[in-house]
């Protein structure tokens, strides 16, 4: 079944003791007004990394294979293809080159560039905003760790002991992004192919990731990190409502042990006369165990992020 209509929301992943997105220099990512961040490629990493765990076929990311030397390698892009659709891109029907690639989950949520024996541009219908640490108070810690081996290449008086290293994290951060889930993007492609749509399906998978894809993550320094929230807000079919990013209009404090997310001023917006009637449906998830919401959405339905329950409580 095909989705239409448009969808605008927020995703955000809180963090204690970890680091979501790191630079090459081992350090959370912050731009040059030291305001921390995270880009929507690690939080599209994420999803793809869920998605891959469920067993459903994920284009852009990495596998490796034993070539014929018995040494292991990543697939190239045209190699990936092979695998996972038993045809050599050189040689492939154009027109199935391309619905069998609009047919991948992460392709049709995020599309792709494609460069190798064929080139295909695809404009993602899932577009974000880079993810904005709302906590102003957020610290780096690094420690210093040490490894069980040797340097073998290490030519100074030390080179017989084990090496250290460090290990970089902050102590707490809470990213925000925005996102919109525009299925018209897709469409540029029915000239080509009749039935290609952006489905449902795509759109549920990508809504179920929103939800737990950073928490599945199991790696040291992004163990320590979790979705937290998620905001849903469906527009009518045929809306021409265009908000900005929404994650300006969010806030997070602290108040005494109470960690609270505001959204006061984006429920005001969401509210007014002439934006809630393009309004279809708006769903709300967080993790009230910790988080405390300010704010109310006219008819917004709220759950915990976790448990799936339905919060009936008026914020």
């Amino acid at each position: 079944m095909g989705k239409s209509n448009r969808v605008v929301g927020l995703v955000g992943v809180g963090v204690k003791n970890g680091s979501f997105n790191q630079g090459w220099d081992g350090y959370p990512r912050q731009k040059s007004n030291g305001e921390y961040v995270s880009t929507d490629v690690c939080l599209k990493w994420a999803y793809r990394y869920f998605w891959n765990a469920q067993g459903k076929p994920v284009f852009s990311f990495a596998k490796m294979f034993k070539n014929k030397k018995n040494g292991i390698q990543y697939f190239n892009i045209n190699e990936k293809y092979e695998d996972m659709f038993g045809a050599k891109v050189k040689t492939e029907d154009s027109v199935k080159f391309i619905n069998n690639l609009l047919n991948v989950v992460d392709i049709m949520n995020f599309g792709i560039a494609f460069a190798g024996d064929k080139t295909l541009s695809l404009t993602g219908v899932v577009q974000f905003g880079l993810g904005i640490n709302k906590y102003e108070n957020t610290e780096v810690e690094t420690f210093q760790i040490l490894s069980p081996f040797r340097n073998s290449s290490d030519t100074s008086q030390d080179k017989t002991q084990k090496t250290s290293g460090t290990y970089t994290f902050v102590d707490e951060a809470h990213y925000m992004y925005s996102f919109t889930v525009n299925p018209a993007q897709i469409n540029e492609w029915k000239s080509i192919y009749e039935n290609v749509e952006y489905t449902q399906e795509a759109y549920e998978d990508f809504k179920e990731a929103s939800l737990v894809a950073v928490s599945s993550l199991n790696t040291r320094t992004k163990t320590n990190c979790q979705n937290e929230f998620a905001m849903f807000i469906e527009l009518k079919e045929g809306s021409l409502l265009y908000l900005p990013n929404l994650d300006q209009y969010v806030s997070f404090r602290k108040e005494d042990d109470e960690n609270i997310i505001d959204i006061t001023i984006l429920a005001e917006i969401l509210n007014s006369d002439n934006v809630k009637k393009e309004i279809d449906s708006v769903e709300i998830y967080y993790n009230s165990f910790n988080l405390t919401l300010k704010g109310d959405i006219d008819n917004a339905k709220k759950f915990n992020i976790i448990t799936r329950g339905e919060l009936n409580e008026r914020i």
